[in-house]
């Protein structure tokens, strides 16, 4: 991110797809629909089981801890927005990161600091002596 936000000559010079045209890959081999719709619809029914949890949590914003449990909620209900329903849209739709530059890069980018949150989150808890070694710096 700090390329596309801070640097973006070297971003445009790094990802700038001059060696790649998507148009030669026809548009039927670049869309999954199956794959994008399954993906939509997981993000409909997790989206939907995270709404009563939400409602509990914020009854009791009144605890310092839940406080931290809602916004972990919220977090988490944005990015299964684009891990769920942005990817399986742009499945759908065929794209390929030339043809959504920035969007894609974003969203992959966003999703990796998520996906090492929660590899975090699981080593503190299973294993946290090995979680020091790794994130202790």
């Amino acid at each position: 991110m700090d390329l596309l936000l801070f640097h973006h000559d070297e971003y445009e010079r790094l990802y700038n797809c001059s060696g790649f045209d998507a148009k030669l890959i026809p548009i039927e081999q670049r869309t999954h629909t199956l794959h994008g719709i399954f993906l939509i619809i997981l993000f409909f029914v997790f989206e939907l089981l995270y709404i009563p949890c939400m409602v509990s949590i914020y009854n009791n914003l009144n605890n310092p801890c839940y406080k931290l449990l809602f916004y972990i909620g919220v977090t988490d209900m944005l990015v299964m927005l684009m891990n769920g329903f942005e990817t399986g849209l742009l499945s759908i739709v065929g794209a390929v990161f030339c043809t959504y530059t920035s969007l894609i890069y974003t969203s992959g980018s966003v999703g990796l600091s998520e996906l090492l949150l929660a590899i975090n989150r699981c080593l503190e808890l299973v294993a946290p002596k090995y979680a020091h070694r790794i994130y202790h710096g």
